[in-house]
């Protein structure tokens, strides 16, 4: 049987290497699932709006550059919605512990598109998104 000391030293060492790679793991397995839902539920005429999803970690130093980066793309047009899910996929996977992500569409007509202008999203994609991704934990 284990000393005390050495039970805590475990515990300690569980404490800090799994649980926070479990949670990475599942902030990872969210913001990928609600990414993936957001661009594919958002409606396509010329793919601008689906283009126009942006990942970033929020908090950290490289923000701005990620955003400024991505500004050149923003008008990118994307009807599959591939390169966009690809792309934020790259950030998703990238981000350190404990990290937050942001993901959002600054494209002008975004939010005519969330409350319901176009027959192809007539509840929006975002509300839509959020209700399906709370689901998921009930």
């Amino acid at each position: 049987m284990g000393s005390v000391e050495e039970f805590n030293r475990e515990l300690t060492q569980w404490a800090t290497v799994h649980v926070p790679q479990r949670i990475r793991d599942v902030t990872v397995k969210l913001c990928l699932e609600a990414l993936s839902r957001l661009v594919m539920k958002t409606p396509v005429d010329t793919g601008r709006a689906r283009g126009g999803w942006q990942v970033a970690i929020a908090g950290k130093g490289e923000l701005v550059s990620v955003l400024q980066g991505m500004a050149a793309e923003r008008a990118a047009l994307d009807p599959d919605g591939s390169v966009t899910i690809s792309r934020g996929a790259a950030i998703i996977n990238a981000m350190p512990d404990f990290a937050i992500i942001d993901i959002e569409n600054n494209v002008h007509y975004i939010l005519q598109l969330e409350d319901g202008h176009s027959g192809q999203a007539p509840s929006g994609m975002l509300s839509v998104t959020v209700e399906e991704l709370v689901a998921m934990f009930k």
